[in-house]
């Protein structure tokens, strides 16, 4: 139902406004009052409508030399557009504005768009990966004078999140009622990183809730009561990366002197992935544990997810123009399949004197929860773009806007981790029921500034 009302909601918006990225908003001439790019379709204060006018037969030096005509002059079609006056648009269907903006006063055909994007993303789930304490104390999840230093709590923020955005597209009708582009974007790899490294003088664990025990407890990375017991360090990382690819058609469903309207559709490619690692290592200084003194662990923990979408998009785009300032906006939405994939993947090094076994399982990722797994499902991805433009020249022209981008069914990887953990499986032992693997989906966000530039030829 939250979906079918966001759905509803862009569609409104983009029946509003949006891009038309092909047309420069000015000429070297000063702009008309009512530049008109209509194909006769009266809109709303469209007061100053073409009117077709015989052609202008004087030489060629006693022609105007700008393609923009004052209020009390008309301009001859066949001098600017052969193509539309001989009959490609048929007679009176395309206006000269609509054909003559661009670099050197030419019919503009081609767009170029780059942008820079500065989003940031939804915060992601993770239970408590890293906990912190005083000397001497338990670094219990959740107990008085514990810190989460990694996962827990408000989750994992990837802060900034820089990327790009490359698009073009072309007319492929003298009135630009078709048009055919595509765009790749995406967002370049984003770590968030956080570790410790202690000499038992601050306490540091890997909170689970032990099955064996039923209560909280923790893998002691470094502790000290007294006594060294241990000292390590503990690294968490959270990795997440985006990319995307659509290749479009433009449709014309109405422009007037001021404003276009374009129906957009085709195909969308789309992958996100999320992964957090952990990895520790610590020296067993604690004696009478049956542990010979200056033993090191080490454990590694990967949980991976992969979310690859194919499908099919449909939305609105205009724009409204005046003089050198554009406003436009885009409100579309792709669905088809959705492919999750997650792998969970652990192990444990002990090693002394240059000598190391590896045994299957870390922490959290034990035998009982180690997969590859992947599955298909159906899945929107809505999306929205507000920009405003100012032309620098009659082919360049300032961008800056806001984009919504929404995912209605990714698996991330902080949704995979079971902290319930059965300790009897490590260093070899036989396959327990926790950690289980049970793969969770959910809803997922970006959004952010695009800066950029378009290039009309």
């Amino acid at each position: 139902m939250k979906i079918t009302k966001l759905l509803l909601v862009m569609a409104l918006a983009g029946s509003s406004l949006n891009q038309a990225s092909a047309q420069s908003p000015y000429s070297n001439a000063a702009a008309p009052t009512a530049r008109h790019i209509g194909d006769g379709v009266k809109s709303v204060g469209d007061t100053n409508r073409y009117v077709e006018m015989p052609a202008d037969d004087r030489p060629t030096a006693f022609k105007p030399a700008s393609n923009y005509v004052s209020d009390s002059e008309m301009l001859d079609l066949s001098m600017i557009a052969p193509s539309a006056s001989a009959g490609g648009c048929g007679s009176g269907s395309c206006s000269s504005a609509a054909l003559i903006s661009g670099c050197g006063n030419s019919q503009t055909d081609w767009w170029v768009n780059m942008d820079a994007l500065l989003w940031f993303g939804q915060r992601r789930n993770a239970p408590p990966l890293i906990t912190t304490a005083n000397q001497g104390m338990l670094p219990l999840a959740g107990a008085p004078g514990v810190t989460n230093l990694f996962g827990g709590g408000d989750g994992i923020s990837s802060g900034i999140l820089p990327g790009y955005r490359l698009s073009g597209g072309k007319y492929i009708d003298s009135c630009q009622k078709i048009g055919v582009g595509g765009q790749v974007f995406g967002i370049f790899q984003s770590s968030t990183t956080k570790s410790v490294n202690s000499n038992g003088l601050t306490s540091v664990g890997i909170p689970f809730y032990n099955d064996t025990i039923d209560a909280d407890d923790a893998y002691l990375v470094a502790f000290n009561n007294g006594n060294p017991a241990f000292a390590g360090t503990a690294t968490g990382r959270a990795d997440l990366n985006m990319i995307g690819a659509e290749a479009s058609v433009y449709v014309l469903l109405g422009r007037s002197a001021q404003h276009r309207c374009d129906l957009v559709t085709g195909y969308t490619f789309n992958r996100l992935k999320d992964s957090i690692s952990l990895v520790t290592s610590s020296v067993d200084q604690l004696p009478g544990n049956g542990i010979v003194d200056g033993t090191i662990f080490e454990t590694n923990d990967l949980f991976a997810n992969e979310n690859v979408f194919h499908g099919a998009h449909i939305g609105m785009l205009s724009s409204v123009i005046h003089q050198r300032v554009t406003l436009s906006t885009l409100a579309k939405v792709s669905f088809g399949n959705m492919q999750q994939s997650a792998a969970v993947r652990g192990f444990t090094t002990e090693s002394f004197n240059n000598a190391s076994t590896t045994f299957p399982g870390g922490l959290m990722a034990q035998p009982s929860n180690i997969v590859e797994f992947s599955r298909n499902r159906f899945a929107f991805i809505p999306q929205m773009n507000v920009k405003m433009g100012y032309a620098l020249s009659d082919c360049l022209q300032l961008n800056v806007g806001y984009s919504l981008m929404c995912w209605s069914s990714v698996g991330l990887a902080g949704n995979q981790i079971d902290r319930t953990v059965d300790l009897t499986q490590a260093r070899g032992g036989p396959a327990a029921n926790r950690p289980a693997f049970n793969f969770q989906e959910s809803a997922y966000w970006m959004q952010g500034l695009d800066l950029g530039l378009t290039m009309t030829y």
